[in-house]
């Protein structure tokens, strides 16, 4: 298998945090207070804007970071679909794990070609105890539908998708760790013609966290992934907003790019503002540096050295390859390749 360009995100890669909404950029200026969008039903955390301090910087940046690696249901609904395109046209009506009889999936798949250059597509995946023997082995429950739109231009060649999830559980051991409860998550790939490939995921839902119910909201965390397999050289940027539980939303931002080696921590800087407050988490060879501005006024009050306890970024899982992925590396850039095949682009 040749180098996986891995995203980082939210998420989220770096996401570490992820969820943001473009603030002012570059330091010192982002604590304005941006409006809050409607609030979704299932999210019953704090909605003001939080205040980022030297006591809690450290807390607000491991939450949203840890929460962001929660990407299990993404991947596995990722993987379904694709097998759906590699099936297709004799998609069956259901689809069992490697766990018997009782573990499946019902799914559909609807395509149309509309022109030799469009077509669109739709479907559901409904999980029912769907078991997933990854490096850990776990269960998926819960109903997720997606639809999408595929393109062939002068360019190259585009796919949309969205796929909406509906209270879609993780089990590990009969324990039920976290819940997709409600939102989406939005794929815009193009595959160019000069060997590149651009991503733009946005991720628009409620998580919850069954060990202490407590609930996060990503709203509208943007990320654009650029892969260039000549060079292996990928990048992203991230923006949007993320509401912690406890302390409210804050917005993120990258400084430029983020450079994404393979399976490790990316080297560049995101901003993280709060309520005339914000933050600065660098990334340099392997290791972090947070430092807190509590009042805007562009000195840094405190800062904190290597505070993730692993360098593995937590959004790995999501990567970018041109070969059959893995069983736990599904990406938008191969569902992409697998949509096309559909169509007779």
């Amino acid at each position: 298998m040749k180098r996986k360009f891995c995203f980082e995100t939210i998420l989220i890669s770096l996401l570490v945090l992820l969820g943001f909404l473009a603030a002012c950029g570059g330091g010192g200026g982002g604590g304005g207070g941006g409006e809050v969008t409607s609030i979704p039903t299932s999210y019953d955390g704090t909605t003001s804007q939080a205040l980022i301090t030297c006591e809690n910087a450290e807390n607000i940046v491991i939450n949203s970071w840890e929460i962001s690696t929660k990407q299990d249901v993404v991947e596995v609904a990722m993987e379904v679909s694709g097998y759906l395109f590699d099936s297709y046209p004799d998609v069956p009506p259901q689809i069992t794990s490697d766990c018997g009889d009782l573990s499946f999936a019902n799914v559909q798949l609807q395509v149309n070609q509309v022109s030799e250059t469009y077509g669109t597509f739709e479907g559901q995946i409904d999980f029912v105890n769907y078991c997933v023997n990854w490096e850990e082995s776990f269960d998926l429950n819960g109903l997720v539908t997606f639809s999408g739109t595929a393109q062939e231009t002068s360019e190259g060649y585009v796919v949309t998708m969205i796929l909406t999830f509906e209270n879609v559980q993780k089990i590990v051991s009969d324990k039920l760790i976290y819940t997709v409860t409600e939102g989406t998550v939005e794929l815009d790939v193009t595959l160019s013609t000069d060997l590149t490939v651009k991503e733009k995921i946005t991720y628009n839902h409620v998580l919850r966290d069954e060990s202490t119910g407590k609930t996060y909201w990503f709203d509208d965390l943007e990320t654009i992934i650029l892969g260039e397999y000549e060079s292996e050289l990928v990048t992203s940027t991230f923006i949007g907003r993320f509401y912690d539980h406890d302390y409210g939303f804050f917005e993120i931002e990258s400084e430029g790019s983020l450079i994404i080696p393979d399976l490790d921590m990316p080297s560049g800087v995101l901003w993280f503002y709060g309520k005339e407050s914000e933050a600065r988490l660098t990334f340099d060879a392997g290791e972090t540096l947070l430092e807190v501005d509590q009042n805007s006024d562009g000195s840094m009050d405190c800062s904190f050295t290597d505070i993730f306890p692993t360098v593995a970024s937590p959004l790995a899982p999501l990567s970018m390859t041109v070969d059959e992925p893995e069983q736990n590396e599904t990406m938008p850039g191969v569902e992409a390749e697998k949509i096309k095949q559909v169509f007779n682009f």
